[in-house]
């Protein structure tokens, strides 16, 4: 982050936990959730795990039928083999609604989302049904648009450094 941007000002935040207790379970997933049907333009998400579950991957659909611009960086190195053949199957299932899909040269950790360059959220949250609904998670919610711009310009350094891959990449391979 530029000092120009963390020196000035106040910047307005959330700060969203979950976990598998009743009382939070859902608050960071229904926050993405709005997140992703607010959007009018573009939607930018990095996570190490792409594994999401209903609500999540409706609301991606919805969101592409509405003609909102997806980009998601997953790893095209992964730490667990299972979640790789997982992701992928929900990446091409995605790829098919318009979903674009972007491989980082080895393992990417960055937990990202950032809507129309107007909200942003980081924290500790994969985009997978473990993270969200059986651990304790954290995230925060950033509404400025100088930060939330800084965001995108990391997204878009990530972007530069991956590889685009579409439906007929993910049907090349195998499931395991």
């Amino acid at each position: 982050m530029s000092e120009e941007l963390l020196g000035k000002g106040k910047i307005p935040t959330q700060i969203i936990t979950a976990g598998p207790n009743e009382k939070r379970k859902a608050n960071i997933e229904d926050s993405f959730i709005r997140m992703i049907m607010s959007a009018k333009k573009n939607i930018f998400i990095q996570t190490p795990y792409f594994t999401p579950d209903e609500g999540f991957y409706t609301a991606l659909k919805l969101a592409s039928y509405s003609g909102v611009k997806i980009k998601i960086i997953i790893p095209r190195d992964w730490d667990k083999f299972y979640m790789k053949a997982a992701s992928f199957e929900f990446a091409r299932e995605l790829c098919q609604e318009g979903v674009s899909f972007y491989l980082y040269p080895g393992f990417i950790h960055s937990k990202m989302i950032t809507v129309d360059g107007k909200i942003s959220s980081i924290g500790t949250t994969n985009i997978d049904e473990r993270s969200l609904s059986l651990h304790f998670e954290q995230n925060v919610f950033f509404y400025d648009r100088k930060f939330c711009l800084e965001c995108e310009e990391i997204f878009r350094k990530d972007l530069a450094q991956s590889r685009e891959v579409d439906q007929c990449y993910y049907n090349k391979k195998p499931l395991i």
